[in-house]
């Protein structure tokens, strides 16, 4: 089995009461997790990208990155297939989203993130709870719009 993760960002959104996210791909087993975030760059926020794969796995490191500045968000997805019981994730980030495995039905999948007041290379692992199997993880940074000077998570 193919497992993907893909982080999708949007500045400046118009925003409401009401948000609906959704997959409408045939054979696409998506689960979709959501962060909201006030503070970022309003021109060209996005700094670093990395990623990475694993089959049979119980644990999965991101890929490093570091942060072009300070004050930056790191945002770090998980998607995998199987049980994986409570999914985890260290270097202090804060798990925000899971998805649990749907056989049938949809992927698992994680969401998390950390503000890094001082800018240095990341590479969190996340960790299954329960089982073995495909995994694909992906972190981004962000940048901090100058005149807030900081992220709020939302």
């Amino acid at each position: 089995l193919t497992v993907k993760c893909i982080i999708y960002y949007a500045i400046n959104p118009t925003v409401g009461t009401l948000h609906t996210f959704s997959n409408t791909g045939a054979s696409n087993f998506c689960a979709i997790c959501v962060q909201a975030f006030s503070g970022a760059k309003v021109v060209a926020p996005f700094d670093q990208q990395n990623g990475a794969t694993g089959t049979g796995a119980s644990t999965l490191a991101t890929g490093s990155i570091t942060p072009g500045e300070n004050n930056e968000v790191v945002v770090a997805a998980l998607g995998f297939n199987g049980d994986g019981g409570t999914i985890t994730i260290g270097s202090s980030f804060t798990k925000t989203d899971q998805v649990a495995f749907g056989s049938g039905v949809n992927y698992g999948g994680a969401l998390a993130y950390i503000v890094q007041t001082t800018a240095g290379a990341v590479n969190p692992t996340w960790t299954r709870g329960v089982g073995t199997g495909a995994m694909a993880a992906r972190i981004a940074s962000f940048k901090v719009n100058p005149a807030g000077g900081f992220f709020n998570f939302m």
